[in-house]
């Protein structure tokens, strides 16, 4: 709001000096037409053009005022908005941190799951475990490089344990069906996954780079 009440003010000041300017341009070309007869310009001749000069300069050096004003206005609000960014940022990780703290209880229960089972319970609560983190990634309640860095490679682990589990009585695998409406979990797996396979060919990919410098 500040910053377009400047932009105005700078817009009616070099208006202003346009106005002005014009006005003793056309009051000199008039007083000159009144004056032809006369070899030297009169006193009040070379008072309008005196006038006429202070006025353009002073007009010149207000807008000058006012462009400066509006340019250190732009700094302090750009600053201020950095802050309020910054203040917002650390105030998002610190609840983030918070949350992951009050989560950690939650999810340690979370653990591998045996190729067979019987009793199923286990299985559809680690199921609902990934389910939530992935809903707290998502909505970016918890800070996903923490959850990534504590608990990446075993959700990649559990999630495909459980697609692959089967029931120890019908031999029936029933995990699929348990993830199908689990979106959250899904993404988390698909996103996580994708990471661990991308960093592990990185790694790849800068031992053969060494390899080749070592033995040319």
């Amino acid at each position: 709001m500040i910053r377009k009440i400047l932009l105005i003010l700078i817009l009616v000041i070099i208006t202003l000096i346009l106005f002005l300017f014009l006005r003793d341009i056309v009051n000199l070309a008039y007083l000159a037409s009144q004056n032809t007869k006369a070899s030297v310009p009169s006193i009040t001749d070379w008072y309008n053009i005196g006038l006429l000069l202070v006025q353009t300069v002073g007009a010149v050096v207000a807008a000058a005022f006012a462009w400066v004003a509006y340019r250190q206005t732009q700094r302090i609000s750009s600053e201020q908005i950095k802050q309020t960014e910054k203040i917002h940022q650390e105030q998002t990780t610190f609840a983030q941190n918070q949350a992951f703290i009050s989560l950690y209880e939650y999810w340690k229960d979370l653990r591998e799951i045996p190729p067979e089972v019987i009793d199923w319970d286990d299985v559809i609560k680690m199921a609902n475990l990934i389910e939530v983190m992935g809903v707290m990634r998502a909505k970016k309640v918890v800070d996903e490089e923490l959850l990534f860095v504590v608990y990446g490679k075993l959700i990649v682990k559990i999630y495909e344990q459980i697609q692959v589990v089967r029931d120890m009585n019908t031999k029936e695998q029933k995990g699929n069906d348990i993830l199908k409406q689990a979106v959250g979990a899904i993404a988390i797996y698909d996103r996580w996954k994708k990471r661990i396979e991308d960093e592990k060919q990185a790694r790849l990919t800068k031992g053969q780079g060494k390899s080749n410098v070592t033995n040319p």
